[in-house]
């Protein structure tokens, strides 16, 4: 099955105003999906040759809000201590955001921790994460987080969302996702790498 294949067997079912996406934020699912994958490796090819790892992830965040009709959109790595640093955090206007916390941690820790994507077409109900505390107190709706994994290490995710409705990602989105993932680990392994050494050479 390819990703036009997945994307028509994944169509927004709901007609109610409610649960159906908007025009704009539907605005990648009226590409075909090899236009959507053109879409997706142009990015990361761009990602390919920035060096500089701040702008390099201001990009992606971006490009990936506006591709996949996210309401925000967040890029965390793991840290040399094992933590996880919040580099990136914007919304589809292109705003940063402050409240790092106003997230699924557990959702993000259990991509991470798996190293497996996941998507959820409303963590509300969803069986294995709607009684968390903060899908609960957010209203956490539609979530789809995948692993950036650099030789089988999780270096970091990409956490997607959409709390206005329902069925925001498909089964075809994640797809997608992990394919950029998979390229994408490497630009920005490589452009860390790139600032540290340069912040090795200062000093």
């Amino acid at each position: 099955m390819n990703i036009d294949d997945l994307y028509r067997t994944n169509p927004f079912e709901s007609t109610t105003s409610e649960s159906s996406p908007t025009k704009e934020a539907n605005m990648h699912r009226d590409l075909k999906g090899e236009e959507l994958l053109s879409t997706v490796l142009q990015v990361t090819k761009k990602m390919g040759e920035m060096r500089s790892l701040e702008p390099l992830l201001q990009y992606a965040i971006d490009e990936l809000l506006r591709f996949t009709g996210a309401e925000k959109g967040y890029i965390i790595l793991v840290d040399n201590d094992g933590k996880l640093d919040f580099k990136v955090q914007r919304d589809a206007q292109g705003n940063t955001l402050s409240q790092v916390d106003e997230i699924s941690h557990t959702v993000i820790n259990n991509v991470i921790t798996s190293g497996e994507s996941l998507v959820l077409s409303n963590a509300l109900t969803d069986p294995r994460f709607g009684a968390a505390r903060s899908v609960i107190e957010l209203r956490l709706r539609s979530i789809l987080c995948v692993p950036l994994l650099v030789a089988n290490r999780t270096i970091g995710a990409i956490y997607l969302e959409n709390r206005e409705f329902e069925n925001r990602f498909v089964q075809a989105d994640q797809a997608t996702m992990e394919l950029w993932a998979n390229q994408a680990s490497v630009a920005i392994e490589n452009a860390r790498l790139n600032d540290e050494l340069e912040v090795a050479n200062k000093h």
